[in-house]
C-alpha cells in the first residue's frame, strides 16, 4: 500500500456538542474505505483534528508509504503546515500527536472548500447525530482514572493512576466517548509518551462504522 488520499472532516452540534467525524479514504487498488465515528462532546476544531488522527492512523496501521489529505478546515490545515503555531491547550497534544504520526510517512495536506468535502461532512454529521441519540445520559468526569477513556499524554518514567504503567510507550486509538477535553500538557514534546487509559463505566453505544 504506498500512496493513499484522505478526504478528512470534523463537527459538533453546538460548538460544542455532540461531535462526529467523518474520513474517506482512497486507496491505490481504487478501494474506498469510509469511517464514522462519534467522539463525545467537543468543539468543532478538536473534531477535525480527530478526523486527521483517524486518517493518519490508517495509513500508519497499513504501513502507507504517503498519504495526502483533504479538509475543509483552516486551522488544521495551517496548524500542519506551519503557517499558524498551536497555542490552544485543547489542540496542542491532538497537534502533537498528529505530527508524531506523520514522521513515519510522506504527509501532505490541502484546504479545500466544504463543498470538495461532502462525503466527509455528510460522514461526520450523520455519527454526532446517531451518537446524540445513543449517548449515556450521565457523561462520567475526567478526575478519576476509573471514569477516563482515550489516551494521555504523561511524562516519561512517571506511571500515574490513570493509566495501565505497562502499557507506557504504546500507540493506542483516541476515543474520545467519555465528552471531556482532550488533557493539557506543556513541555518539551520528546519528554512525553502516549498511553492508554482505562475504559470509563458507562463508554459509548455507538460503535465507529467502517464500511469499503
Amino acid at each position: 500500500m504506498s500512496h493513499l488520499v484522505a478526504y478528512v472532516d470534523g463537527g459538533s452540534l453546538g460548538n460544542p456538542g455532540p461531535a462526529g467525524i467523518g474520513v474517506v479514504i482512497h486507496e491505490a487498488t481504487g478501494r474506498k474505505v469510509r469511517i464514522a465515528k462519534w467522539v463525545g462532546r467537543q468543539d468543532n476544531n478538536v473534531a477535525e483534528y480527530l478526523a486527521l488522527l483517524e486518517a493518519l492512523q490508517y495509513a500508519v496501521a497499513l504501513k502507507a508509504r504517503a498519504i495526502h489529505v483533504y479538509s475543509d478546515s483552516e486551522v488544521v490545515v495551517r496548524q500542519m503546515t506551519g503557517k499558524y503555531r498551536c497555542r490552544s491547550p485543547r489542540l496542542y497534544s491532538l497537534h502533537w500527536t498528529c505530527r508524531k504520526l506523520t514522521r513515519a510517512l510522506e504527509f501532505s495536506i490541502t484546504h479545500v472548500p466544504r463543498a470538495r468535502n461532502a462525503e466527509a461532512n455528510q460522514l461526520a454529521t450523520s455519527a454526532a447525530r446517531r451518537g446524540q441519540e445513543n449517548s449515556c445520559e450521565q457523561r462520567p468526569s475526567m478526575r478519576t482514572s476509573s471514569n477516563f477513556c482515550g489516551m494521555v499524554v504523561i511524562r516519561r518514567g512517571a506511571p500515574g493512576r490513570n493509566y495501565h504503567p505497562t502499557a507506557v510507550g504504546s500507540w493506542a486509538r483516541l476515543l474520545w466517548g467519555n465528552g471531556n477535553m482532550v488533557p493539557r500538557w506543556s513541555g518539551n514534546p520528546e519528554d512525553f509518551v502516549i498511553c492508554p487509559a482505562r475504559r470509563p463505566p458507562c463508554a459509548p453505544v455507538a460503535p465507529p462504522e467502517v464500511s469499503c
